[in-house]
């Protein structure tokens, strides 16, 4: 027993000394490569005063191979950026991305680069990606500021537009209505329709001063036509559309089917509620055509596409002052305001309070204190406010991220909204997307 004790012990005492003697000679081994990178960067520095670009890059590329650091990479980045060898130096600082990602050092600098070449989607992007390994500088704080709502005026003069739904804007153009799509190409170009719907399914309503009304595919093919006359056919939504004939309002199926009416009039269905006008009162109905709750109002606010139930929560006016029910027509809170705004995709909307505008949340509470002069709900993160005569658009921390420059302005969808500017509706265009 004794000898096999001394013998594991002599084992041991062998492992322990050949141990340390590799860790040293591994030291000495790692010292030695950082002093050839250091030398290697001196004569790619001397080189580089001599014009000898070829040797610079071995040089430099030498030093990263014998010591990778974050400086012998931006070494190599930077002499790329001083040639314009953009994709190069875009190249080296994505490596160093990879390899660094707890550095800001490439991140800003890349960020700072897309910004330059107004790729303003990748700066932002790279900023995010910072955001991502928790990297935070105030220099991609500023970039991220300068450039998340950078944006360009796009669109013909028209003389209305509405906001995207479903990937088309409605717009009247010469008295005549058309769609466009998000690259502002008209959908409907060879026909003229008296009244055209947006999409809220993949088949909407159009009229022609022909008397004709009918349902088209997104193909924008002729589907389904009425033997009634319709002055106005909407889009069919959640299965149902509004038809108009003799002034009077009705809900129509795909085949045209008069299901519910007529009223003196009536919203489009969204979430499976609308509004309805009978006897001079307004009631919120289901999708079945039943009056939601006991009470009638003097007033339901819609948006721009009659729409009044983009959330689960309706604004309605009653004894002269707004406040909000939910889609049972209970109600919500027990704030009231002098006017609002439906809700958008947002969870803040506009409401206007002592003669001023500003937001509150689903539940009533005041997120925005009242201080603008006219505003809209919050829509893809961002409000139109209206502030010393212009409307512009704030976020939701109520910084003013697109200066007021604007005669009046629309919710933004699809990363566009429409603005009229210089007589003429048109659209601003996010380069940055969600």
């Amino acid at each position: 027993m004794r000898k096999a004790g001394i013998i594991i012990a002599i084992v041991l005492i062998l492992v322990l000394s050949w141990t340390v003697g590799i860790s040293a000679f591994s030291g000495k081994e790692r010292k030695q490569e950082i002093r050839q990178a250091r030398e290697a960067v001196k004569r790619g520095k001397e080189q580089e005063r001599l014009g000898a670009y070829g040797a610079v890059i071995d040089y430099y590329s030498d030093a990263i191979s014998l010591d990778p650091t974050v400086d012998h990479y931006y070494l190599l980045a930077k002499f790329y950026q001083s040639k314009k060898k953009n994709e190069l130096y875009e190249k080296t600082l994505q490596a160093m991305v990879e390899k660094f990602p707890s550095d800001p050092t490439a991140y800003e600098s890349l960020a700072s680069y897309y910004e330059s070449m107004r790729s303003y989607e990748e700066c932002i992007n790279m900023v995010r990606a910072a955001d991502s390994q928790k990297v935070h500088t105030k220099k991609l704080d500023q970039i991220y500021n300068q450039n998340r709502y950078h944006y360009h005026i796009v669109g013909g003069n028209y003389s209305e537009c509405n906001s995207f739904v479903s990937g088309y804007s409605q717009v009247t153009y010469e008295d005549h209505q058309y769609l466009v799509n998000e690259k502002l190409e008209l959908f409907n170009k060879e026909a003229t329709y008296t009244t055209l719907s947006p999409f809220f399914s993949d088949m909407t309503g159009v009229t022609t001063n022909k008397g004709e009304s009918y349902f088209i595919k997104t193909n924008n093919m002729k589907y389904l036509c009425s033997e009634k006359h319709y002055s106005y056919l909407g889009g069919l939504s959640e299965g149902l559309a509004v038809a108009v004939r003799d002034n009077k309002y009705y809900y129509v199926d795909g085949t045209f089917r008069e299901v519910y009416g007529p009223y003196e009039f009536a919203s489009t269905m969204k979430n499976e509620v609308a509004a309805i006008k009978k006897d001079g009162k307004y009631y919120l109905i289901d999708h079945s055509g039943n009056i939601i709750g006991k009470d009638h109002y003097d007033d339901i606010k819609l948006d721009d596409y009659d729409i009044c139930c983009n959330q689960d929560v309706i604004f309605v006016k009653k004894d002269d002052k707004y406040h909000m029910v939910d889609k049972d027509g209970e109600s919500v809170g027990k704030s009231t305001f002098e006017d609002a705004v439906p809700f958008e995709d947002d969870n803040m909307a506009a409401v206007k309070s002592k003669g001023k505008w500003g937001f509150v949340n689903n539940e009533g509470a005041v997120i925005i204190k009242p201080t603008y002069e006219e505003a809209l709900s919050f829509s893809q993160g961002l409000a139109a406010v209206k502030k010393d005569f212009y409307w512009g658009y704030i976020n939701a921390n109520n910084k003013m991220v697109i200066k007021p420059a604007f005669d009046k302005a629309k919710n933004f969808r699809d990363n566009m909204a429409p603005i009229l500017k210089d007589g003429f509706w048109k659209y601003i265009k996010l380069d940055v997307s969600e």
